[in-house]
């Protein structure tokens, strides 16, 4: 499976951006660590990759389909990584 995030952007209020131009590509079998401050959006980023959240900019893509086009029960395929 890859996932890409591209230019993913994610706002909870019109004046500040949580996310901001996050883009990052993950392939098969591939490991990465989001690292950060509190509240510098890791769980948003967790959130958008299995479709709780949706961002308002960017794109996120499984095997490079559009994740809303997935059934939104994305959090069963990655619940193992969480």
């Amino acid at each position: 499976m890859i996932l890409d995030l591209n230019s993913v952007y994610l706002s909870y209020t019109k004046d500040y951006y949580q996310l901001h131009d996050v883009t990052f590509h993950l392939d098969n079998g591939e490991t990465k660590v989001i690292l950060g401050e509190r509240e510098s959006g890791k769980s948003s980023i967790t959130r958008i990759i299995v479709g709780l959240e949706k961002a308002q900019m960017g794109s996120v893509t499984l095997n490079g389909i559009d994740v809303d086009k997935f059934d939104k029960n994305l959090i069963s395929i990655f619940s193992l990584l969480i």
